[in-house]
């Protein structure tokens, strides 16, 4: 049986958001200074981003769609270039229905400059419910051909924070947020850890297309 979608404030935050950071990095320029800047590494011509049942190893459980959900996932749609495909989905833990993971992606043959992507993504946590409330780190690619992952904790709204993580690249880009209302403070999200399981995340949901 599908499970429901608790709805918890911040879930929908992502909704939609790669297909807006997209518009920006289609319209960034192109060239050797672009790809200098990017954070991607050589990557396969083609891939797709699934929605698999399960995520993190297990960890998360997708939600069934909500009204809302679908509606933002179909707005995000229309608003993407030709050739590119937005994926949104919402997981939560079977054993904790009031935490949930949310995915916000696209993928395409060429999403534009990765780096732009990247920032427009975060930037534009900074006009949804979602403000930054720590820099944005490096960390450790999910493999020697994926590219570095960017995370920040975020404050989701007063008294929950939570952590953030994201790539992007030619052929795809993503963007992940863990709601928790137990973490009450941003000393309480552990963005290490996060990180770990956003890798995990990367090899799960992308199936090369050579």
């Amino acid at each position: 049986m599908d499970r429901q979608l608790r709805v918890i404030p911040g879930t929908m935050v992502l909704a939609g958001l790669t297909a807006s950071a997209l518009l920006t990095g289609c319209d960034s320029p192109s060239g050797p200074a672009a790809a200098s800047a990017s954070p991607t590494r050589s990557a396969p011509s083609s891939v797709s981003l699934a929605t698999p049942q399960s995520l993190a190893s297990g960890r998360y459980e997708r939600a069934a769609d909500t009204p809302e959900l679908t509606k933002r996932r179909a707005e995000a749609q229309k608003s993407l270039p030709a050739g590119v495909t937005s994926v949104v989905a919402v997981y939560n833990k079977p054993d904790d229905a009031d935490s949930a993971l949310t995915l916000s992606g696209s993928y395409g043959k060429d999403l534009g400059d990765a780096r732009a992507v990247l920032d427009a993504m975060f930037g534009s946590l900074g006009f949804s419910q979602a403000s930054p409330s720590s820099s944005r780190q490096t960390f450790p690619p999910a493999g020697p051909n994926a590219p570095d992952l960017q995370c920040e904790t975020v404050k989701v709204r007063e008294g929950v924070f939570a952590p953030v993580c994201a790539w992007a690249q030619k052929t795809d880009a993503a963007l992940l947020l863990a709601t928790d209302p137990k973490q009450t403070t941003a000393n309480a999200v552990d963005l290490p850890a996060f990180a770990k399981t956003a890798a995990t995340v990367y090899t799960e949901i992308r199936q090369p297309e050579h």
